[in-house]
């Protein structure tokens, strides 16, 4: 797609309506994911260099740029979250989360809306191989992240994905079950940490009752769903991570974001069950 053009029909609004998300190929120009992805490829080679870690690599192409990062996270767990850390803070990506091709798309399925970004609500997922810590659960986005009732995520892949590599999964027309109850689940054979111990309350319900959608997505794709629609990282069966890049937007008219000044949530210090202690119905241990 064109900057500065952004064009969709009345059924893709409809079906963003009906549906809970939407799924636009090309969204985005080649050169748009091939400047990310070749910063991505120069930081993991700063890494292995500052680390004097031996090993060896492939010269840069867009659909291998993070060739060296499964042998990085083999020999250091800990520089995935270096890396992880680190890439968010590209300038091509963040002027890509700023673009106004995203801004005018919102406007086009939020009409009369006023769009924000959300801070601390944009960075590129890292989903590794095999690796449960950190996969998201089935989860609504407005609890992860306040700031309006009437947001929608933006979520663009940096890589072709492929069904094992575990494509995010979405129950589809979910979003018509309005705000869900959510539950902490901090031990067990279940439990995970900080953000992701937040469980929705019998969230097999959920899933039982609404068909599930697994698109499989290219470089350039853009997928963007309500903010209460269910959706979950897949999981990654696969030899390689799954990189894509997430950011939020929403609407500073709409009335409940508004009385709470837009403030954030966990990615801002925040905890959501000041705002809507209805949503935390139990935190058990």
């Amino acid at each position: 797609m064109k900057k500065g053009s952004v064009h969709i029909s009345q059924e893709q609004i409809k079906q963003f309506e009906m549906e809970g998300y939407l799924l636009l190929n090309d969204f985005y120009a080649e050169d748009d994911i091939n400047e990310i992805c070749h910063a991505i490829y120069l930081i993991i080679g700063e890494v292995i260099d500052e680390h004097g870690l031996m090993i060896g690599r492939l010269p840069y192409h867009p659909t291998r740029f993070d060739d060296g990062y499964i042998e990085i996270i083999r020999c250091d767990r800990r520089l995935g979250g270096v890396i992880y850390d680190a890439v968010k803070q590209i300038p091509a990506f963040v002027r890509l989360v700023a673009d106004r091709r995203n801004e005018q798309l919102f406007k086009l399925l939020r009409r009369e809306s006023l769009p924000g970004l959300a801070g601390n609500g944009f960075g590129i997922r890292i989903n590794n191989p095999e690796e449960e810590k950190f996969r998201a659960s089935w989860h609504q986005e407005y609890p992860h992240q306040l700031r309006s009732r009437n947001g929608i995520v933006f979520w663009a892949p940096l890589l072709k994905v492929e069904p094992d590599m575990g494509p995010v999964d979405i129950l589809s027309g979910s979003h018509a079950e309005g705000m869900l109850p959510m539950t902490k689940i901090s031990s067990g054979p279940d439990a995970q940490a900080g953000t992701y111990a937040m469980r929705l309350l019998n969230e097999s319900h959920y899933a039982e009752k609404f068909p599930m959608q697994s698109p499989c997505t290219a470089p350039g794709d853009l997928l963007v769903m309500n903010f209460d629609v269910i959706h979950r990282s897949g999981k990654n069966i696969s030899n390689r991570a799954l990189w894509s890049m997430q950011y939020r937007l929403f609407d500073f008219t709409e009335s409940v974001g508004r009385k709470n000044g837009w403030v954030g949530s966990f990615g801002a210090g925040v905890d959501f069950s000041k705002f809507h202690p209805e949503l935390l119905l139990n935190q058990g241990e």
